[in-house]
């Protein structure tokens, strides 16, 4: 769990839901597209072992805000203590 934290906070964001999207070295958030028109992400660590997906956001800018506050909270002094 604190490897995860730790990957988190400074996570560059690899988007696939963008024709000709740029690749991330070692990307750490991947966005994806369901087929039902939802957006979800992986955090994926150096190795591109996936860590967790997150649950499925009807807005890209929803999902984009979630990755934000990921990266607030995993480095919150709270987020230490658990």
């Amino acid at each position: 769990m604190d490897s995860t934290r730790a990957l988190a906070v400074g996570a560059p964001v690899q988007d696939g839901t963008v024709h000709g999207f740029g690749r991330v070295a070692a990307p750490k958030c991947r966005i994806y597209q369901q087929l039902d028109g939802k957006y979800y992400f992986v955090l994926v660590d150096d190795a591109g072992d996936a860590l967790g997906r997150s649950h499925a956001y009807p807005k890209k800018e929803s999902l984009l805000r979630r990755i934000e506050r990921m990266r607030k909270e995993s480095s919150s002094p709270l987020a230490l203590e658990e």
